[in-house]
């Protein structure tokens, strides 16, 4: 999504996010994400803020204002949403700005041990009153795949997007933001996610990726059928994103479902 400066917003606009937030000292563009047509860190008399913005009619602004629902029950897993406001034909969302470096996923990153606390307690937590869409109907979309929509059904929030610059880690916490591709499904999920982007972004062989996930308590008792199937529907997800966006990025990701897929295979 094409992003726009701080500057570019209306008068109107910017001066009901300054009767939220105290005086503005200065505005930053932040860089990453792709579903923001804004993304700025505002430097404020009350503190720094992250606002995303998105225009009010856009596919996407259901997203967004569902994932301000979820944030505000993430009991510190996730920023805290500070605001919304819709003005000027605008939906934005103050949320607390977290001073975090992005995670790092070799073999011998401290950050993983961090990730594995953090989706733990985040699969006890309570699921948010906000309507979060069924892991299945992103993974389980054939009818062939009625074992596989079946597993998916779970009562657990997953994050379910573990790139990088999700994952924030602070000098007392590991903190998961941008919920954009939130879902409801089985507490399993989420490392099972983690494990393609430690193979695609870490640099982890299939074999040293999977053990990081069998460690986890939710990995324990899942049958290795469900794992497999799981595996060969995320292959599946990311060939169709790197037909449709052939980045280098989405390659990556692709080859890294197959080679876990050939790992378990094996």
């Amino acid at each position: 999504m094409e992003r726009i400066a701080w500057d570019a917003l209306s008068v109107r606009t910017r001066t009901a996010v300054h009767a939220l937030t105290g005086r503005i000292h200065s505005a930053r563009p932040v860089e990453g994400g792709h579903h923001s047509a804004l993304a700025v860190h505002l430097d404020t008399t009350d503190g720094p803020v992250f606002v995303k913005g998105i225009r009010a009619d856009h596919p996407l602004a259901s997203a967004q204002r569902r994932e301000a629902r979820i944030g505000e029950s993430l009991a510190g897993v996730g920023p805290r949403v500070l605001w919304q406001l819709l003005v000027d034909g605008w939906d934005l969302v103050g949320f607390e700005f977290v001073h975090g470096r992005h995670a790092q996923y070799h073999e011998h990153s401290r950050d993983l041990n961090l990730l594995a606390d953090t989706l733990t307690v985040l699969a006890n937590l309570p699921l948010p009153a906000a309507e979060v869409p069924s892991a299945a109907t992103r993974w389980a979309v054939r009818p062939e795949d009625t074992d596989l929509r079946a597993a998916l059904q779970g009562h657990t929030l997953c994050h379910a997007d573990f790139n990088p610059e999700n994952i924030l880690v602070t000098p007392d916490r590991l903190v998961l933001v941008d919920w954009g591709w939130a879902v409801r499904g089985p507490a399993w999920l989420d490392p099972a996610l983690v494990v393609i982007r430690l193979i695609a972004t870490g640099g982890q062989t299939p074999p040293t990726a999977q053990s990081w996930a069998m460690r986890m308590p939710a990995w324990r008792g899942v049958p290795d059928r469900v794992i497999t199937d799981f595996a060969k529907a995320e292959a599946r997800l990311w060939d169709d994103i790197a037909e449709r966006r052939p980045e280098p990025w989405s390659r990556a990701l692709a080859d890294a479902a197959h080679a876990w897929v050939a790992h378990r295979m094996s």
